[in-house]
């Protein structure tokens, strides 16, 4: 894996650069037990990952991010419930409107894949400790990572969220 430069934003400065359709990528801690496994099975920085997009509220525009988190199936938050982390956000590289309905769509719909969370993890070990790729499956659920590179039409949808960023800064770049 090659180690690349990447430049975290705290919310608060880069919500206001943010554009729908822009990948949201979420630096994780040590302190938290899901974090620390994912970073260190991944050899990463990143945990989560998920896509921005604006939406006109009777209080105003908010900010929301699509994701699939563990214990929920596919789903919208906020994204000032990550305004503690460190985030990298990443062009979109289609337009919103291309993947919004198959995005929206399918909310509380799909479950999020522990199984496949755990293939991705060990993909990711045997790449970076033996340089040995394993194959990718079309699994039923879905990880932050996969929902992702599904949306985007990446090659390989079964990736870790480091991946997932290294495979995007192919046809893309950071805000």
């Amino acid at each position: 894996m090659r180690r690349l430069t990447m430049r975290f934003h705290k919310y608060e400065k880069i919500r206001d650069q943010i554009e729908d359709g822009d990948i949201i990528f979420i630096k994780g801690t040590w302190n938290v037990f899901t974090q620390a496994l994912i970073r260190f099975s991944t050899n990463s920085k990143l945990y989560h990952v998920g896509v921005a997009f604006w939406m006109s509220t009777k209080t105003g525009r908010r900010l929301f991010i699509l994701e699939a988190h563990g214990k929920s199936t596919r789903r919208i938050v906020n994204l000032s419930y990550y305004d503690k982390c460190e985030m990298i956000v990443m062009k979109a590289p289609k337009p919103w409107e291309q993947i919004e309905e198959e995005a929206l769509s399918k909310l509380g719909k799909v479950k999020y894949g522990y199984i496949e969370g755990a293939y991705v993890g060990l993909r990711d070990m045997f790449m970076n400790w033996f340089g040995i790729k394993l194959p990718s499956f079309n699994l039923p659920d879905e990880v932050c990572s996969s929902l992702v590179a599904r949306l985007y039409g990446m090659d390989d949808p079964i990736v870790s969220p480091q991946a997932l960023y290294e495979d995007l800064l192919e046809i893309t770049e950071e805000r």
